[in-house]
């Protein structure tokens, strides 16, 4: 099943985690009249990736830890009944929009985080309320209200996505049907559910059987278990303040750290951290601000063992503990 309506203000479908780092690109096609809905939303604490419907215009915003978020909207109008096509990539801190193969709009979310690290399930259409009221507070999204229309298809990474296997549905219908048929469709919930679920228990159970298996004596310590889809094996998601192949390695050392101008950077060995000072600061903790003097002195140019006659004047540039000299061109006299 590619292609889902969704009927209710509390509508959604919720996908598996896909991998996010180093870029994750999104192609959904859609069609709806409602001029306000969430199509798109994965998020975590801080960094997201939200794309809703908000007054009949794409709004996308987009944060990979470097607040304040950045934000867009689209030009086009998609809250017309008309068959759309939104292609959304995230890659490190840009992130690209273009709706019906028109011009591609990027933004930065420039800062010294790079990458959207987010280990949290993708949201279609619409969040569960207690997701919505957490986007809606630190502003992810401006109305958390349930997409209205139909979802054609939806690829995620470049392979295309089979509804029925999601993780979890609420009060939506297979198919693209017309307006008289998704009104059919909300009014017999239950007879519309039924058969899908006895269709598609084969392939989860295969899918977990897989990834059972994998993942059956992993030594992911500090996070979960992801197997890998080409070939066998698997990696390790990590929790937030672990990293490591196995998520073994504590970065809780720069919870409280002191670094003012530049990056914490935890000791792997040693504990404990460093800072690494953004250009021109310094420091244990980069609280040296950069300092910068210029001063003027006369001195003798020495060439092939002659002497100028007199002192000539010579720039001196000091720029925080080291200084460069520059003298008059040799041979003036």
């Amino acid at each position: 099943m590619t292609s889902v309506n969704f009927i209710d203000s509390s509508s959604f479908v919720q996908l598996t985690t896909p991998p996010v780092r180093p870029s994750i690109n999104v192609t959904i096609r859609f069609t709806t009249r409602s001029p306000n809905g969430v199509l798109f939303y994965l998020g975590e604490e801080q960094q997201h990736l939200a794309v809703e419907v908000f007054k009949g215009r794409l709004r996308i915003s987009y944060d990979v830890g470097n607040h304040p978020a950045s934000t867009m909207f689209s030009y086009e109008l998609v809250s017309d009944e008309k068959e759309h096509t939104v292609e959304l990539l995230s890659e490190r801190q840009n992130f690209t929009l273009r709706v019906d193969s028109g011009l591609a709009r990027s933004m930065v979310n420039a800062g010294d985080l790079e990458y959207l690290e987010v280990n949290a399930p993708v949201f279609l259409g619409g969040v569960p309320p207690d997701v919505g009221r957490h986007a809606q507070m630190q502003w992810h999204l401006r109305n958390s209200s349930s997409f209205k229309g139909c979802m054609n298809t939806v690829e995620v990474n470049g392979r295309l996505q089979d509804l029925s296997e999601s993780e979890k549905q609420n009060k939506v219908v297979p198919g693209c049907g017309d307006a008289e048929q998704q009104d059919q469709g909300a009014v017999r919930p239950a007879q519309a559910t039924q058969a899908p679920q006895q269709v598609r228990t084969a392939p989860k159970t295969q899918r977990a059987r897989g990834g059972s298996e994998a993942c059956a004596n992993h030594q992911c310590q500090n996070g979960r278990c992801r197997p890998n889809r080409r070939g066998t094996g698997y990696r390790c998601r990590c929790k937030k303040g672990w990293s490591g192949k196995f998520c073994n390695e504590d970065n809780s050392a720069c919870a409280n750290h002191r670094c003012e101008n530049g990056r914490c950077r935890p000791k792997r060995k040693t504990g404990g951290y460093r800072c690494r000072c953004k250009r021109g600061w310094s420091g244990k903790f980069c609280n040296q601000e950069p300092t910068c003097s210029r001063e003027r002195e006369k001195a003798y140019v020495y060439d092939y063992g002659c002497r100028s006659r007199r002192p000539h004047q010579a720039i001196h540039l000091q720029w925080h503990l080291w200084q460069r000299t520059a003298v008059s061109p040799s041979g003036t006299t």
